[in-house]
């Protein structure tokens, strides 16, 4: 008798457990601890040994600080959310242009040992005889009419990086690849409210190549001689 009241007692312990952790549950949470969790195992990896192209055009001082290994303030759940939101905006444009035929290849690396650059990217795509470079910006509707309206329609950054790759991938495959000729940079802004889309284009000149290449020569300068440029 005594065995059945403890056995029947411990069981409704188990239900209120499970009762509570079925109220204290938030779906938020478990997104946040996540990607939070990513991010530190992320940041815990040994620096890397090359210049990322998305540092390009940003704080030349903050890019040498990684290389160094020095941390900065960690981003906060909403910061990586926004960031995860824009990779799921570039899945679904790279999995319209795979759909239709006319992505040559996506996520793709590019290296230089020489310079200590490496860049992934998003969309390599095939229009007639000559291949773009695709580059998807998510950003706020808001920030998408205001972008819209300025004269920058473009920012510099973006620029510099969408170059970067069209610059290293022309010098690796000598300008022509069997699709066809690589020779512009396309940028494809996105509202992430209401999905629309802005797109422009550049065509590759060797005076941007030799504006990317003095760049990153001088932030391996600044890294050798341990002097951090001015900001």
């Amino acid at each position: 008798m005594n065995f059945q009241m403890k056995k029947t007692k411990k069981k409704i312990n188990e239900e209120e457990v499970e009762s509570l952790e079925q109220e204290n549950f938030s779906l938020t949470k478990l997104l946040d601890d996540d990607l939070i969790k990513s991010r530190e195992e992320e940041d815990s990896k040994v620096p890397s040994k090359f210049w990322k192209a998305s540092e390009l055009g940003l704080c030349m001082r903050k890019a040498i600080f990684r290389r160094l290994g020095v941390k900065g303030a960690p981003l906060t759940a909403r910061e990586l959310k926004t960031m995860k939101a824009g990779e799921l905006f570039h899945k679904f444009m790279q999995e319209l242009t795979k759909k239709t035929g006319i992505s040559v290849e996506q996520e793709m690396f590019l290296e230089d040992e020489e310079l200590e650059y490496r860049g992934k990217i998003d969309d390599i795509v095939k229009l007639g005889n000559t291949l773009y470079v695709f580059e998807y910006k998510s950003e706020h509707s808001k920030s998408f009419d205001w972008r819209k309206k300025s004269e920058e329609k473009i920012s510099k950054h973006h620029i510099i990086q969408g170059m970067s790759y069209l610059h290293f991938l022309i010098k690796k495959y000598k300008g022509k690849t069997n699709y066809g000729d690589i020779k512009k940079v396309r940028w494809i802004y996105i509202s992430k409210d209401d999905m629309r889309m802005d797109e422009l284009e550049i065509e590759y000149t060797k005076e941007w190549g030799e504006f990317i290449e003095n760049i990153l020569k001088s932030l391996s300068d600044s890294l050798k001689k341990k002097k951090l440029p001015k900001p």
